[in-house]
């Protein structure tokens, strides 16, 4: 069995997109444990919980957890990760998905 963590400085993506790519990356074969979530004190709760070796990070920054069964399910889960999150991009700034506000009008 197989345990990846990595930490994405820096990286945001919204709590509904990152359950989704966590559900996405459990249906993977040979995959029995995921989590992809900010990293605020609870998900690194959760994280540790699943068995994980808790990273240091900041609640803005991304982590991602997989446990797999060898390095093919495991590289599998990472290109889902990777494909799911491309789909879905980072709200930018005013984050709540509005995107840039409007220029004044004058």
């Amino acid at each position: 069995m197989i345990r990846h963590v990595e930490v994405r400085a820096g990286t945001y993506h919204d709590s509904v997109t990152l359950m989704q790519v966590s559900q996405a990356v459990q249906g993977e074969d040979g995959v029995s444990g995921a989590l992809v979530a900010m990293a605020t004190q609870l998900n690194l709760d959760l994280l540790g919980g699943m068995g994980f070796d808790v990273p240091a990070a900041s609640p803005n920054d991304l982590v991602i957890g997989v446990t797999a069964d060898d390095d093919a399910a495991l590289g599998r889960a990472l290109a889902r990760v990777e494909s799911a999150l491309a789909a879905r991009p980072p709200d930018g700034p005013g984050a709540g998905g509005f995107g840039a506000a409007p220029a004044p009008r004058t």
